[in-house]
C-alpha cells in the first residue's frame, strides 16, 4: 500500500472569534521543530496573535527577548518581518501589511517560497467569518485544522465554518476542541 505523505503546509484557524488557534499553531510548530524539521510559522492572524504570545511587540533584538530579528523577506509585493525564536529553531514571519483580499496567486507564491526554505510551514489566519484571506489560505495550504474554543465557540458556529472551507476546496484534516486548562 502507498504511504501518504504528510502535508508540508498546515493552516490553523478558529471556527469563530477566539484566539486559541495561535497557541495551537505555536505548539504544533514547536513539536515539529523538536522532531528535527525546519519549521516556519506564518502569523497571518488579525492582530499578530502569534507574535503577542511570544511578547514580541516590543523590541525583538533585546537580550532578554525570545527572538532575534533577521533580515526582512520580500515575496512579490509583500514584505515580511522575520524573527528567529531563541531555543526553538522556529522562524516566525509576520507580514507588515497583508492585502485584502489576498489573491490566490500571491498566497501560492508565498507558501512555495517559504517551503523552499523550510521543511514545514504552519500558518495562522483569522476566523473564516472575519476575512476573505482565510479562504484563500485554506485553498493553498495542503491541510487545514479548525479550532473550536471551549466556552467561546458555539456548536452551531462550526458547521458554517466547515461548509465555507469545503466550498473553498480546503483539505480539512481535523477539528480541535481547545480548552485553556486540562484540569
Amino acid at each position: 500500500s502507498k504511504r501518504e505523505r504528510r502535508p508540508r503546509s498546515i493552516l490553523v484557524l478558529n471556527a469563530h472569534t477566539a484566539s486559541s488557534s495561535g497557541l495551537l499553531a505555536v505548539n504544533l510548530a514547536g513539536a515539529l521543530a523538536e522532531g528535527g524539521d525546519r519549521v516556519a510559522l506564518l502569523d497571518g492572524g488579525e492582530r499578530g496573535e502569534v507574535a503577542a504570545l511570544f511578547d514580541l511587540e516590543g523590541k525583538p533584538d533585546d537580550r532578554q527577548s525570545r527572538a532575534r530579528r533577521a533580515r526582512p523577506l520580500r515575496i512579490g509585493r509583500i514584505t515580511f518581518d522575520r524573527l528567529r525564536l531563541r531555543g526553538s529553531g522556529l522562524v516566525l514571519l509576520r507580514p507588515r501589511v497583508l492585502p485584502e483580499p489576498l489573491e490566490l496567486k500571491q498566497a501560492t507564491e508565498i507558501i512555495e517560497h517559504l517551503l523552499a526554505q523550510a521543511d514545514l510551514l504552519v500558518l495562522t489566519a483569522p476566523p473564516v467569518d472575519r476575512s476573505p484571506n482565510t479562504l484563500v489560505w485554506s485553498r493553498v495550504a495542503e491541510a487545514t485544522v479548525l479550532v473550536a474554543e471551549r466556552n467561546h465557540t458555539k456548536r452551531d458556529q462550526i458547521p458554517p465554518a466547515l461548509e465555507s472551507l469545503r466550498m473553498a476546496n480546503a483539505n480539512v484534516i481535523g477539528t480541535v476542541l481547545y480548552r485553556d486548562r486540562l484540569f
